[in-house]
């Protein structure tokens, strides 16, 4: 059996979800959650006509007589509050079978008495459930750091500034995505990409969560310049500013070996290089050194 290589996240209760007590309503009146946001933008993408009162359109999963099972069993998506609750739970613990159950509802019976019936069981039933949760979800969701849930947080919050992004600095379609026609890991790695410059990155940067969780961590340590988007553009920068501080230092009369250049970023060959070459210093000094009675 393949096993689904997700991060382990706490079963507390999830932020992705608000809950009806937090905004005073019940029922379908409650405030939409991550999961209705996300499947929203999935609806959208499929094409389907979004009613203002939203539900979730995408299209059930149907197990029918090709499978063995007449009358057929019709799962779909959870649109309930609690059910997307033990579904959200059921995903964190990497529990697939009980994603199923919350599924299949009633029916989640006669799916495994029907699977009972057969060899390999486990591993067709275990195939079987990855199989729907990708139809829902689409392919490969549960497979990005965090899993389907950190997906559907980051689509429900960062959704059009994703859009944007991909259509106008990768020349691609996030449709494509949530119309289940890509394998979600390729999305993350894209978007991983998305640095100055792009509206995700800006998004990130003003959101007020982010912030809060940033300013609970420690300072880190002033970072290198990187080479990631350094281009000509950045160098005829940084040469006219080294030259702008040439000119400042020479108005003041400051020593020209005062005058300190722009850090530029290095290749990380450049900096082997250095590294040897101060080992072999530092190997060729200890020697002088006993040559001439030192430790």
């Amino acid at each position: 059996m393949t096993t689904r290589k997700t991060t382990a996240r706490s079963r507390t209760a999830p932020k992705s979800l608000t809950t009806p007590a937090e905004t005073g309503e019940t029922g379908e009146t409650a405030e939409k959650t991550n999961f209705d946001k996300f499947s929203e933008f999935r609806a959208r993408a499929a094409g389907v006509n979004i009613p203002d009162a939203f539900t979730t359109e995408i299209p059930p999963y149907v197990l029918g007589p090709d499978e063995g099972f007449d009358p057929p069993v019709t799962l779909e998506f959870p649109k309930r509050f609690e059910q997307q609750v033990h579904f959200e739970m059921a995903l964190r613990a990497q529990d697939y079978f009980a994603a199923l159950q919350v599924l299949a509802g009633r029916d989640f019976g006669r799916i495994i008495h029907a699977f009972g019936q057969v060899e390999d069981s486990y591993r067709l039933l275990a195939g079987l459930t990855l199989k729907i949760v990708d139809h829902f979800t689409g392919r490969g969701a549960a497979d990005v750091p965090g899993g389907l849930l950190a997906l559907v947080d980051l689509i429900a919050k960062f959704g059009p500034q994703l859009r944007w992004d991909f259509h106008h600095l990768l020349g691609l379609d996030l449709n494509e995505w949530l119309r289940g026609e890509r394998h979600w890991g390729e999305f993350w790695e894209l978007k991983e990409q998305l640095l100055f410059g792009s509206e995700f990155f800006a998004a990130q940067l003003e959101d007020e969560e982010l912030a809060e969780q940033a300013a609970d961590l420690p300072e880190p340590p002033p970072a290198p310049p990187s080479l990631r988007g350094y281009g000509p553009l950045l160098r005829k920068l940084d040469d006219v500013l080294d030259a702008i501080r040439g000119l400042h230092g020479a108005t003041v009369g400051a020593n020209p070996g005062d005058i300190v250049p722009v850090e530029r970023p290095k290749p990380r060959v450049e900096l082997v290089r250095r590294e040897r070459a101060s080992a072999v210093l530092g190997s060729v000094t200890r020697l002088l050194l006993r040559g001439n009675g030192g430790q």
